[in-house]
């Protein structure tokens, strides 16, 4: 994700110090508790359909998706600002990029859409048809090839050129605008969770049972995914939703929500904001979306951070962008199908979580000033730089309340 800096003279004009700062949070006074209701949703139609899914969300909250007409005809969908596109007949967008770059899929081919324009992504020597599933600014297009008798390898597109990234059988689900990709191979000893980059791909870090898979990575290099945790007698192992962090991307196990049976850790942002799914029964009848904060990881429900009158059952967070804005589907009472949301944060600059922003969020900035650490959550970088400074401070003093 790219950012846009203010220049030095005008930082320096309007630069409150840290040690004024401090003397600030020092003597203000916050009276507000904590508040259940951290977010509003806003639904996401278009054409009649049934049924609408949205994937995936850009920086500025653009979101992608699917939607299936009155005919049950899918339609590979954008939403943007009240404003819904349809991309294409028989489609799906799976992914949209910092600049507004949306990858997907009509009919057997993959699809990179330039301002609502389609190109097709060509195949693999030998293979019938193509999957885009993500794009970075750059146009770098990750997803898959199909050989004929239905087998992918995972591949990029840039200009036309198709590059193969790993053997049969891999698949690349999501691309940063570094270039670093993340997705799965199964071999024959099992499943792995891969990072490509620069041409080279490595294995991450799993329990011992070769089972695993990434499904995202973030602008800074945070990747999500899954992995299989022994339980028990040997070769008996749990899926658990884990992520890799740091430049050796350490694996580290996230807590399962109460009694859940399933589990899906689908996206993350840089702030440390983790989203997915859950349900009670291994059939998804009781789906429910899903959010994790970092440090402490709590899993949380997200349908107990809405308005109860909302109406809403919010089944699958897919993805969240670096304001905290997430894109997914849900269900409504008395309309059919799946219904696509946004859920909008009530305070953008509320590092703490508490629906306010007050001291508590200012301690947090003035505590966490300076670079962000390379791949390691950063909640109190509100302008997605990488770094904790004045631009922050003066954009949680805008929101102050």
């Amino acid at each position: 994700m790219s950012s846009t800096r203010i220049p030095l003279t005008h930082r320096l004009n309007l630069a409150i110090s840290l040690s004024t700062a401090t003397m600030l949070a020092s003597v203000l006074v916050s009276d507000a508790g904590y508040a259940q209701v951290l977010y509003t949703v806003e639904e996401l139609t278009a054409f009649n359909g049934p049924v609408n899914e949205a994937y995936d969300i850009s920086p500025d909250g653009q979101a992608v998706g699917r939607v299936l007409d009155p005919f049950l005809v899918a339609k590979a969908t954008s939403w943007e600002r009240g404003v819904v596109t349809n991309l294409g007949t028989n489609g799906e967008a799976r992914g949209i990029s910092s600049n507004g770059l949306i990858a997907g899929s009509i009919g057997s081919l993959g699809q990179i859409w330039t301002n609502g324009v389609p190109t097709a992504l060509n195949v693999l020597p030998n293979h019938i048809g193509t999957r885009g599933w993500d794009v970075n600014s750059g146009g770098l297009v990750a997803g898959w090839s199909v050989n004929n008798v239905g087998d992918p390898t995972a591949a990029t597109w840039l200009n036309g050129v198709v590059t193969a990234l790993d053997v049969n059988h891999s698949w690349a689900f999501r691309i940063n605008d570094a270039g670093q990709i993340v997705g799965r191979r199964d071999v024959s000893t099992g499943r792995e969770a891969r990072l490509w980059h620069n041409g080279t791909g490595v294995t991450l870090e799993h329990f011992g049972n070769n089972y695993a898979s990434a499904t995202n990575i973030t602008p800074r290099g945070i990747i999500t995914g899954g992995a299989c945790q022994p339980v028990g007698p040997p070769g008996v192992c749990q899926p658990r939703e884990v992520i890799w962090l740091g430049p050796d991307h350490d694996l580290q196990v996230l807590p399962m929500f109460p009694s859940a049976l399933l589990e899906a850790l689908w996206n993350a942002n840089d702030r440390g904001v983790f989203v997915g799914e859950y349900a009670f029964d291994i059939d998804g009848a009781t789906l429910r979306a899903l959010i994790w904060r970092w440090p402490d990881f709590e899993p949380i429900d997200l349908n107990t951070l809405i308005a109860p009158e909302s109406g809403w059952i919010l089944q699958s967070a897919q993805s969240i962008n670096h304001d905290g804005t997430i894109a997914g589907y849900g269900i409504r009472p008395g309309l059919s199908g799946r219904r696509a949301f946004l859920l909008q944060p009530i305070n953008t600059a509320d590092v703490t979580d508490d629906a306010v922003v007050n001291v508590a969020d200012l301690l947090a900035v003035i505590s966490a000033w300076g670079q962000c650490a390379d791949a390691i959550p950063c909640p109190a970088d509100l302008s997605g730089d990488g770094m904790v400074n004045v631009v922050d401070l003066l954009e949680l003093i805008s929101q102050w309340g």
